[in-house]
């Protein structure tokens, strides 16, 4: 197990993202910042290259395409599957700044797979989360 938003959790999300399938031209650099946690705010960032997560890394990327915003109840429970990011947007849960269809839109083609829910669930099962 891997305490979550640390060195260990961050190699072991992008060794995990790097087996999703190809999808050629998904490209995306995404920066989060997680509000709230039991360790303050954290910003982190992934970098997906034709559909695979190929670098996730605490700190600020400045070539995100998109900046992500929430709470840090709300990133557990999207790790676990059990909130989606699209219906935590449309609720107003969560920010999101920078190239919204992308994300929106082209990143689901991704994100609503039956491989990256696996990927999200074997993320989720070896991931330590710190009460908040």
């Amino acid at each position: 197990m891997a305490d979550y938003l640390t060195e260990e959790w961050f190699a072991r999300y992008a060794e995990l993202g790097a087996s999703l399938p190809e999808k050629p031209g998904m490209n995306m650099i995404t920066q989060y910042v997680v509000e709230k946690t039991p360790n303050g705010n954290i910003r982190w960032f992934d970098v997906v290259a034709d559909g695979r997560i190929v670098e996730a890394s605490l700190g600020k990327n400045k070539e995100a395409d998109v900046t992500i915003t929430w709470k840090y109840p709300y990133d557990v429970k999207m790790l676990s599957g059990e909130l989606r990011p699209d219906a935590a947007y449309m609720q107003g849960r969560i920010k999101v700044e920078g190239d919204h269809p992308k994300w929106l839109f082209e990143w689901s083609d991704v994100s609503h797979t039956d491989e990256y829910r696996a990927f999200q669930a074997e993320v989720h099962e070896g991931t330590e989360f710190p009460d908040s």
